[in-house]
């Protein structure tokens, strides 16, 4: 029978990982373990994968101190990931915007600085910003239950409005359920007047009706640039999602090790649509991926830059 103690050595020791060790790792009761080795934090943990040729695996639990959080880590060709599931019925879905300073730039926090500041369970990296342009995001946003706007209309990105960009959002409705859709040119002022209240726009498109839908044409359509390198690239990618019961799903790939490693944009719409999203969108990724658990900070790549958009998830639910 495993033991950490014989994990630990056979860590130390060098030696190729199986299956069961694993299982093993990824139980909550190996957090220690974990944080000792940083076992996410290094090409450590993508060495021994790709030696031990595992391509698929995962074990879940169920987020301590919560109620309708459920956590999954595993391994998926050959990458490291976190994916969540979240019960909005439970909990909150909010939405970040660091301040701006006296010269309007945005004064990005780390992931790592806003798990200490703020009181959530789950933290994921948010949309794509321009770090050319004060770290603008490149996405309509509303948040503080619909108190705020982050309107983009004054600014450009390749020389195309950003509120022009025909990216996708993910929105809280007025009963609070969460829907996916496309931007088609809205102002903050149009998604305030029906009434949404958490907002974050300048996603691009995965999944669409229970269908792979990324492709060269819609990558085009949406402006990211070059398509055929946003397709096929493998890199660390995070994403959100809807169920067809309405949880929300969350997903980070982590740090890669070499080129082999890492998903492509079919690859994570493929993933997302197999852990059941009818509906995904793509998040800012590379090194902007991040995501923090509130059990055991679990953070899959390293330490992500510093960025100005999140997505938070607090337990229980507060009346807006």
């Amino acid at each position: 029978m495993r033991t950490l103690y014989n994990l630990k050595n056979q860590i130390q020791n060098n030696q190729t990982l199986n299956l069961k060790d694993f299982d093993l790792l990824f139980n909550p009761s190996c957090n220690k373990l974990k944080n000792i080795f940083k076992i996410f934090k290094t090409d450590f943990f993508e060495k021994h994968i790709n030696e031990s040729n595992i391509n698929d695996f995962s074990a879940s639990r169920n987020l301590p101190k919560t109620e309708g959080i459920i956590v999954a880590q595993g391994i998926y060709n050959k990458s490291a990931y976190n994916l969540v599931s979240v019960d909005l019925s439970k909990n909150d879905f909010l939405v970040y915007l660091a301040p701006q300073d006296q010269n309007r730039k945005f004064q990005t926090r780390s992931l790592d600085e806003l798990a200490k500041q703020k009181d959530a369970q789950v933290i994921i990296n948010g949309t794509f910003f321009n770090v050319d342009a004060d770290n603008q995001p490149l996405g309509i946003l509303i948040y503080g239950a619909g108190k705020y706007t982050w309107n983009p209309a004054t600014y450009t990105y390749d020389k195309i409005p950003v509120v022009s960009l025909n990216r996708y959002f993910l929105a809280l409705n007025e009963d609070g359920k969460p829907f996916i859709d496309r931007s088609y040119g809205n102002k903050a002022e149009y998604f305030r007047n029906r009434g949404i209240k958490e907002l974050i726009g300048g996603c691009g498109p995965l999944v669409w009706d229970g269908k792979v839908i990324v492709s060269p044409e819609s990558l085009e359509e949406a402006h990211f640039r070059p398509p055929s390198h946003q397709m096929n690239h493998k890199r660390q990618r995070s994403a959100l999602g809807i169920d067809n019961q309405g949880k929300l799903i969350l997903a980070a790939f982590g740090n890669q090790a070499d080129d082999e490693s890492g998903l492509t944009l079919k690859e994570l719409a493929e993933f997302m649509l197999n852990n059941g999203a009818v509906q995904a969108l793509f998040l800012d990724s590379g090194s902007s991926t991040g995501m923090y658990l509130s059990d055991d900070g679990t953070n899959l790549t390293g330490i992500p830059r510093a960025q100005p958009t999140y997505i938070l998830i607090k337990s229980g639910k507060n009346p807006k």
